[in-house]
């Protein structure tokens, strides 16, 4: 299975991930080039960017819709 589709798995499974949970369960360390990718091909998926104090940000990248499949 591809980068994206264990992704995009995730994502409708789960609703969101972070890349910490992207490396954790699905060995990926390209999240931020998946969500790019997935983008482009029609999903829509937000981003929410946390600032835990006297820690490293995160984002948290959340599905909003699937593309819509071309006739």
């Amino acid at each position: 299975m591809s980068r994206n589709q264990k992704v995009l798995n995730y994502l409708i499974e789960n609703g969101s991930i972070t890349s910490m949970e992207a490396y954790s369960r699905l060995s990926v360390t390209t999240l931020t080039e998946a969500v790019r990718d997935l983008r482009g091909e029609g999903h829509v998926i937000d981003t929410q960017m946390n600032y835990p104090a006297g820690k490293s940000r995160f984002g948290r990248y959340t599905l909003i819709s699937l593309a819509k499949k071309a006739a």
